[in-house]
């Protein structure tokens, strides 16, 4: 009776053998591909071609590659060149300049459609992280503020800013409810620090806790006469914080916002009791077609992490036909 449970065993072993094998390979050829200057040419000229897509391919071989030297790394949006520094003592640098290409594609086709209906856009980025939307709209002309606690990733936009030649507000600080002060939680790979320390806990590692400035957006845009036309607001399970610092906003310049939300977050119903009655529909922009969500069940319970709340009805139909 144990014969066919220890092959099925062994069998299993044998597989998992083979799939690490073939892991280690593909990763291999990525990093050979990507530190000889003829293929990370072409290699750079094929990514950069076809934009931002989704492909299992790309974490196979280039997930684990490591730069052996300093290089720029070229995307394009828009027929925009964006310019990218990769340098081998900043290892994630490459992770950047590689996740333009297939990181989030439901956004950038959302970008694109905003900025061919509304061009030049005020844009604020909260939760910035190392800016990889930021780029997109400081290449197309629009004025940009970016929000962001962590020293790594400001650094970074500096850098690329630089580069590229572009004028970007940079805000040191986390947007929340009330101005002040707030224990912010760094992970390991800084995409998932938050202020939320179970959010850390569940998707990553606490590495360091440190107090940051906390601001509001009403307070922001006060003090900078500066009010958004578009805002993304990516902050690791505080987003419902960030909206009720934003009332006056909403009233004065009613924002397209792109938020991330997840359902363990306990956010939604407060973002949909606040939203919708100021006029805002929302869109579940997270899949290859974006559609309307119509209650405020409906909305709890959907799986897609990333929403589009507009009051703006040409763009809404725009981007569910699209």
């Amino acid at each position: 009776m144990s014969t066919p449970i220890l092959t099925t065993a062994a069998h299993e072993a044998h597989r998992r053998t083979i799939r690490q094998f073939g892991r280690a390979l593909c990763q291999s050829v990525g990093t050979v591909l990507l530190n000889i200057p003829v293929t990370r040419w072409l290699l750079n000229s094929a990514f950069r071609s076809r934009g931002c897509i989704a492909s299992i391919w790309y974490p196979r071989f280039f997930d684990g590659s490591r730069p052996h030297g300093d290089f720029l790394w070229r995307c394009k949006f828009r027929d925009k060149d964006i310019l990218l520094p990769v340098v081998p003592t900043f290892p994630q640098s490459w992770l950047i300049a590689y996740s333009m290409h297939r990181h989030e594609p439901h956004l950038v086709r959302f970008w694109d459609t905003y900025l061919r209906l509304r061009p030049n856009p005020v844009f604020f980025d909260v939760g910035a992280n190392y800016g990889i939307h930021t780029y997109r709209l400081l290449a197309c002309g629009s004025k940009c503020v970016a929000f962001e606690p962590q020293q790594t990733c400001i650094r970074y936009l500096e850098t690329v800013a630089r580069l590229n030649g572009w004028n970007v507000d940079i805000e040191e600080c986390v947007l929340g409810s009330a101005e002040g002060s707030a224990l912010f939680y760094r992970s390991k790979g800084t995409f998932t620090s938050s202020t939320v320390q179970g959010w850390v806990n569940h998707w990553d590692t606490v590495i360091g806790e440190e107090v940051v400035r906390r601001n509001t957006l009403d307070a922001f845009c006060e003090s900078a006469g500066l009010y958004p036309d578009l805002v993304k607001i990516d902050v690791e399970g505080a987003e419902a914080s960030v909206i009720a610092g934003a009332a006056r906003c909403l009233q004065v310049s009613k924002p397209t916002l792109v938020v991330e939300t997840q359902q363990e977050t306990g956010s939604r119903d407060t973002l949909w009791q606040t939203l919708v009655p100021l006029g805002y529909k929302v869109c579940d922009i997270s899949g290859p077609r974006a559609t309307v969500v119509d209650s405020q069940s409906e909305f709890a319970e959907r799986i897609g992490w990333d929403f589009v709340f507009t009051s703006d009805l040409d763009l809404l139909n725009a981007i569910v036909k699209r």
